[in-house]
């Protein structure tokens, strides 16, 4: 949605199902910029629609994509596509207004900047995962992988580190100030 913040990995492997962060080109539709799509095929891939029963295909394995837009259907521009290396087939969630794939073709997957796997959503935090349709049809493994980046975690992990380091010499600091305050001779005046 317009308005919220993503963390994304890039460089981080992709599979069929993944949101993207993506680098568009100018397109009839659209300007040029940075767009979230969803990967729909990868190198070697087969996509089209619509089915018999207006779904989706990857590799003849119809999806139930419980992700899109309200109201939404899969596609209403009929399209079949056979991925080369070093391509990419994305659309977007919101297809009655997505410009992807369906219009500009397949994408150049060194234009795929990183993988979504945060998103924040009004103060909410949103885990990023592979929709189960692609999982159940044998179309990428369970997603088990991290969503926030190594990097971070490391980083967030010694900066806690440091957090309890300086907070413990405070406290002890504070009681070496109250002890030696308490051992000074007080002045006794007549």
């Amino acid at each position: 949605m317009p308005g919220d913040d993503l963390v994304y990995q890039p460089g981080s492997p992709l599979r069929r199902g993944d949101l993207v962060l993506f680098l568009s080109r100018p397109a009839p539709r659209g300007p040029a910029g940075l767009i979230v799509r969803r990967v729909m095929g990868l190198p070697g891939d087969h996509v089209a629609c619509c089915d018999a029963h207006g779904r989706l295909t990857v590799n003849g394995k119809p999806l139930r994509e419980t992700y899109l837009f309200p109201g939404d259907a899969p596609s209403m521009l009929r399209f079949s596509a056979t991925l080369r290396a070093g391509q990419a087939w994305l659309m977007g969630d919101h297809r009655s207004i997505a410009d992807d794939s369906r219009f500009t073709g397949p994408a150049p997957m060194t234009d795929i900047l990183g993988r979504i796997t945060l998103i924040n959503s009004a103060g909410a935090l949103i885990a990023v995962h592979t929709p189960a349709t692609f999982i159940a049809d044998g179309l990428a493994p369970p997603d088990h992988r991290p969503v926030v980046p190594a990097g971070w975690l490391l980083t967030g992990i010694a900066a806690l580190a440091v957090l309890v380091i300086v907070l413990i010499a405070g406290l002890v600091l504070l009681i070496r100030r109250r002890r030696g305050a308490a051992r000074q001779p007080t002045a006794s005046y007549a």
